[in-house]
């Protein structure tokens, strides 16, 4: 039998529209030099969220805690990556 999730479907799909941000990060930052495996990371324990398999200890408060957190760096991640192939375009 499947363990419920301890918190809400509002969060799981928070958690889904951030999968979908990350995996845009990491297709641009293949295109740059960098370490960016946490992407990896970050995008693994999203999806657990997302998929509403996250670790039995995991509650609305995690989630309130860390997945904004998160959605602000990556879209500041994403920000600074579309400027910076912007310039990289202008410049060649």
């Amino acid at each position: 039998m499947a363990r419920k999730a301890k918190y809400s479907e509002e969060w799981r799909h928070r958690a889904a529209a951030l999968q979908t941000k990350i995996e845009e990060a990491m297709t641009l930052a293949a295109s740059s030099i960098g370490d960016y495996r946490w992407l990896h990371r970050l995008h693994s324990w999203v999806t657990e969220v997302a998929q509403g398999k996250a670790p039995d200890w995991w509650t609305d408060l995690d989630c309130e805690v860390s997945l904004p957190r998160e959605e602000k760096r990556i879209s500041t991640f994403l920000s600074t990556q579309k400027k910076r192939i912007t310039l990289q375009m202008c410049l060649s």
